[in-house]
């Protein structure tokens, strides 16, 4: 999206790129961390424990998924 350089303001540009950072940040916290998983049945952003079987548990509703 384009913007006029009449129009911006430096709160504007810092909110932006805060913002950008945080998705960023959100993303590579993402792909470092295998386990963390959209549960299936619940839809919660988790960290997927394993059975001893090798089965993945949501801790957020108890279900395997």
């Amino acid at each position: 999206m384009a913007v006029r350089a009449d129009d911006l303001v430096k709160v504007d540009l810092l909110d932006r790129y805060v913002h950008a950072r945080m998705r960023l940040r959100a993303v590579s916290s993402f792909a470092d961390n295998p386990n963390l998983r959209t549960c299936a049945r619940c839809g919660d952003l988790v960290e997927m424990r394993r059975d001893l079987d090798g089965w993945s548990l949501c801790p957020a509703c108890g279900r395997y998924a």
